[in-house]
């Protein structure tokens, strides 16, 4: 799986009041939980926006966190895949043709001959449309996550300006 969505988060405060400033461990760990906190937070959106004909795809959408140089702090969203590429990328017109059987196994309510079980040696898919619900996600997501992250740093910077 390749992630979808990635948010880093550096400790490296610069200029605060004509400062430098580096980040105490108690801090960090606010940040990180912070992070924490959004990525699980972008994770309900995108399950929320993503297509839900069983819910299993949207369901399988998931983040891990994960440190980068032992100071960056990193969240990585991930869907299935290829599936996931296809959802938010569309397909085009293509053929499906049976390669690991004789044929390929259909059930249709209202097949050509009445309803019941249909087999194929290939079949002419219409494609898919395009569905960016990542893309719906982000936009949901980033005024809560940019409040989050001004709250942090104003606490960051208060604590940082009492020194």
């Amino acid at each position: 799986m390749t992630a979808m969505f990635e948010a880093k988060m550096t400790p490296e405060f610069r200029d605060v009041r004509g400062r430098y400033a580096t980040a105490t461990p108690k801090m960090l760990k606010e940040k990180d939980k912070m992070l924490h906190i959004q990525m699980r937070r972008y994770v309900a959106i995108a399950q929320d926006e993503a297509p839900k004909k069983t819910g299993k795809f949207a369901r399988a959408i998931h983040f891990k966190m994960h440190r980068e140089k032992k100071t960056i702090a990193v969240g990585e969203v991930f869907m299935p895949q290829p599936l996931g590429t296809w959802v938010v990328g569309g397909t085009k017109a293509h053929a499906i043709v049976a390669r690991w059987a004789a044929a390929l196994r259909f059930f249709w309510q209202k097949g050509p001959r009445g309803p019941g079980v249909y087999f194929f040696k290939s079949v002419n898919h219409l494609g898919t449309k395009k569905d960016p619900f990542t893309a719906r996600a982000q936009r949901r997501w980033r005024p809560g996550a940019g409040k989050a992250l001004n709250k942090l740093s104003k606490r960051f910077v208060s604590r940082v300006v009492k020194k």
